[in-house]
């Protein structure tokens, strides 16, 4: 708060270091659970960067998409689809050369749709994400954020054995990069321990 009193007074409230600070105040808010301020901020610096760079750039992008994911924490989720569905408008045209932009945002939009229980549309969407992976080289490990959204979708949709051949997957995957103990391996385990009782696959 004190370093965004002094960057106003020196720079005026439309400055690129106010927006910067007004977005790691917002990110600690989220941290500390307190999502109403964090909206707050978020909200502010969304509108500061629309001014300074303009809503088509990238730094607006950013912005904005840490904004829906402030509604997607608050259980917004309507409103976040929203705004995902929006951006797409702005991300398909630099698709080409950031396609890991795209990829995420059709992964936030599939996360959005699921939590609405929207399946087919969360399946649709998260499909799309890893087709926008794979135009990004050596994408396999950073695409793993889509692939587990994509096993819980295909879980929620009684589809177990796609979900069971996705979880299986990703963990090949994520045993390349991460060791045994690693908290996530030992996620995704769980993951897929959860459809095998599903399946009554008990031992």
């Amino acid at each position: 708060h004190r370093a965004i009193a002094v960057e106003t007074a020196l720079h005026g409230r439309v400055s690129s270091e106010v927006i910067n600070n007004l977005e790691t105040l917002a990110l600690t808010e989220g941290q500390a659970y307190d999502l109403a301020s964090a909206e707050r901020d978020q909200v502010e610096a969304v509108a500061l960067a629309i001014k300074l760079y303009g809503p088509a750039h990238r730094e607006t992008i950013v912005a904005r998409s840490n904004l829906y994911f402030t509604y997607y924490r608050e259980a917004h989720y309507a409103q976040a689809l929203s705004g995902h569905l929006d951006l797409l408008k702005l991300i398909e045209p630099m698709a080409k050369d950031r396609p890991e932009q795209l990829a995420f945002n059709w992964n936030f939009i599939a996360i959005d749709y699921m939590q609405l229980a929207r399946y087919d549309e969360a399946l649709k969407a998260e499909q799309q994400s890893l087709a926008a992976w794979t135009s990004v080289p050596d994408s396999e490990y950073a695409s793993n954020d889509s692939r587990t959204n994509l096993g819980t979708i295909l879980m929620r949709m009684g589809r177990l054995d796609d979900a069971r051949k996705t979880y299986l997957e990703e963990l090949h995957s994520e045993s390349k990069n991460e060791a045994t103990e690693s908290t996530w391996i030992n996620r995704y385990l769980g993951f897929l321990g959860d459809v095998y009782r599903m399946q009554h696959h008990y031992a």
